[in-house]
């Protein structure tokens, strides 16, 4: 057990606001969505990504108000892209390097008590966050 890696937290604040993201070999910050990228695309991936889960074509579908003919022809896109993968048949997760490509740093608010700090999140944006974000002019993509 002497081996084992200790994540570093930052002891001020609660566990619930601290994040350790895995990149795998990526450097997201280097990365950016490839130029083919649709907002299905984007809604797929955000749905993948920010929940970090695996799931069937017919779920994200449901999820995302889309129909699973569609779904299923842009995951295969993104597999094709290295963006999703498969881990057992019919079933697809976002890649290191979807995640990596995809993730932005994007302004929040603060949590209570943190007002004097400035605060960012990263997440993948649905078109519509992306949309709103641009508009303000809180990020550019």
């Amino acid at each position: 057990m002497a081996d084992e890696e200790e994540t570093e937290h930052n002891d001020e604040l609660p566990i619930e606001m601290q994040a350790d993201i895995d990149y795998g070999e990526y450097d997201s910050e280097e990365m950016e969505p490839p130029d083919w990228i649709t907002d299905l695309d984007r809604e797929i991936l955000a749905l993948l990504g920010n929940l970090q889960i695996i799931l069937t074509p017919a779920v994200i579908a449901k999820n995302i108000d889309r129909s699973r003919s569609s779904v299923s022809r842009r995951l295969s896109t993104l597999e094709a892209g290295g963006m999703v993968e498969k881990p057992e048949r019919g079933h697809y997760q976002i890649s290191s390097e979807g995640y990596a490509r995809m993730t932005r740093e994007v302004p929040v608010e603060p949590p209570e008590g943190y007002e004097d700090k400035n605060w960012i999140a990263w997440k993948i944006l649905t078109p519509e966050e992306l949309d709103e974000l641009e508009e303000n002019g809180r990020i550019s993509n």
